[in-house]
């Protein structure tokens, strides 16, 4: 059977899952939606999509089921009401970022219950959403994930689409991804701000550092946040380090750079949002007050 021919169901339709939503109504999806809050269920509802009145109308009303909601409210979602809830072959596909260990928990318990389920974790925030030009990261039966492909190609980036394997390598995929600019970015931070303290103005360190005002390098383009006022406002993805450490902490090994970055950070005052709207420290704020 088509996927468009089945009844699809999203819950959570805030900064992501909203964009996701209206995208696949606009692709000629039949979609049912849900979320907690009243006022993220306005607009959708405007856009053609269809109310549910709760998680439990969805389960029954849906084939496949679509989450998108913050990590440990994904956690708590499967395991108070979609696990218990389920129905033979209906497929689940979460869109959360989570530890690794438990992405393979509730595909297990999902299996054992005959179900089928997709971790598929997104990047590209609130932009990448609305605009259908997500990162995505599968991990689940591949079969499963080319019966699911039209829905990915509606939300997400046809050549930014990654099959990862069995539950849990699209969580560790995405870390890889999320990490590889933002970490570096965590350390040049640093050394911009040692150059200021030590006296140096931006001109010289961009002189001591060799690059051009106008370049495209990561270090010409944290200097321009730095004189456009805009640094504190930089996202590091913060809201899921913690997720990150889980997951080190389970396979066995430590990540000593992002665990020190944590410790230094998680107790900071809260003051800006990352892409999906989560509220999070400014790292540049922890060094000046440092």
């Amino acid at each position: 059977m088509d996927i468009r021919d089945e009844s699809i169901g999203i819950i959570g339709i805030g900064s992501m899952g909203g964009g996701i939503a209206r995208n696949l109504i606009s692709a000629g999806f039949e979609l049912h939606c849900f979320d907690r809050r009243e006022e993220a269920m306005e607009p959708i509802r405007e856009f053609g999509g269809i109310p549910a009145r709760g998680i439990g109308q969805v389960l029954d009303q849906c084939k496949v089921v679509i989450t998108c909601v913050l990590g440990r409210q994904s956690l708590r979602l499967y395991d108070d009401d979609l696990i218990p809830g389920c129905r033979r072959d209906q497929v689940f596909i979460d869109h959360a970022t989570i530890p690794i260990s438990d992405a393979r928990r509730i595909g297990a318990a999902l299996k054992e219950q005959g179900a089928q389920y997709l971790e598929a974790p997104i990047s590209g925030g609130s932009g990448g959403s609305a605009s259908g030009t997500l990162r995505i990261f599968v991990g689940g039966n591949e079969r499963l994930v080319e019966h699911c492909r039209p829905l990915f190609m509606v939300i997400g980036n046809p050549d930014k689409f990654v099959y990862c394997g069995a539950f849990g390598k699209g969580q560790a995929a995405k870390v890889v991804q999320q990490l590889t600019e933002r970490l570096p970015d965590l350390a040049r931070i640093e050394v911009l701000h040692f150059g200021l303290q030590s006296g140096l103005d931006i001109d010289l360190i961009r002189k001591a550092l060799d690059i051009k005002r106008d370049s495209n390098g990561p270090y010409a383009a944290l200097c321009r946040a730095l004189e456009s006022g805009r640094i504190s406002e930089l996202s590091f993805e913060f809201s899921d380090w913690e997720f990150y450490l889980e997951q080190a902490k389970t396979e066995g090994f430590r990540m000593p750079t992002l665990e020190a970055y944590y410790a230094f950070v998680k107790n900071g005052e809260i003051k800006t949002v990352d892409g999906a709207g989560r509220s999070e420290p400014s790292v540049w704020d922890e060094l000046d007050k440092g």
